[in-house]
């Protein structure tokens, strides 16, 4: 019987070897290559703008401050209050009036065409005068500027009466 314990004995042996080379082990940790994720443009997008936003805070602290302005558009300022009211002159205090002189500036004026038109009364003639920095465009009797009135308009020139003092002025085309 001592062989049959030692035959048992040893089949344990080899079952409980067995056993314990094929049982599950815990597993080891392995490494893993990771292989890097294809970026996407997006991606390599926000990577510059991330860099030029680093580029520009670096170079906005080295930039000199903006100066103080001493304006404020939404304040108004302080003004200085009106003298006090003068008492008005009386009429012995008023200034004496301007003369008239005969040779006032006579006023750049210049024909530069006059239209016709034929009707059944005969030919009516439009003149235009150019002068003071606008255009008139005037018939017998119509006045140009305040100071001149239009006495005749002719086939190549035009008259003009001075209403301030009373000479007539010729324009001729050029």
């Amino acid at each position: 019987m001592k062989t049959a314990v030692a035959v048992v004995l040893c089949s344990v042996a080899v079952v409980a070897v067995l056993w314990a080379t094929a049982a599950p082990r815990a597993p080891y940790p392995r490494p893993i290559a990771t292989q890097p994720t294809p970026r996407t443009e997006v991606e390599r997008m926000a990577d510059e703008v991330s860099g030029q936003v680093e580029r520009l805070s670096a170079h906005s602290r080295t930039a000199p401050a903006p100066h103080a302005s001493q304006r404020n558009p939404f304040h108004f300022a302080q003004r200085e209050p009106p003298p006090a009211a003068r008492p008005e002159p009386g009429p012995a205090a008023l200034p004496p009036a301007p003369k008239a002189t005969p040779a006032a500036k006579t006023l750049q004026l210049r024909l530069i065409g006059v239209a016709e038109k034929v009707t059944s009364e005969g030919v009516e003639r439009t003149a235009i005068i150019s002068g003071v920095g606008q255009l008139f465009m005037v018939k017998a009797g119509d006045s140009v500027t305040a100071r001149y009135v239009v006495t005749t308009v002719g086939a190549d020139a035009v008259e003009l009466r001075d209403t301030v003092t009373d000479a007539v002025r010729q324009l001729g085309l050029p």
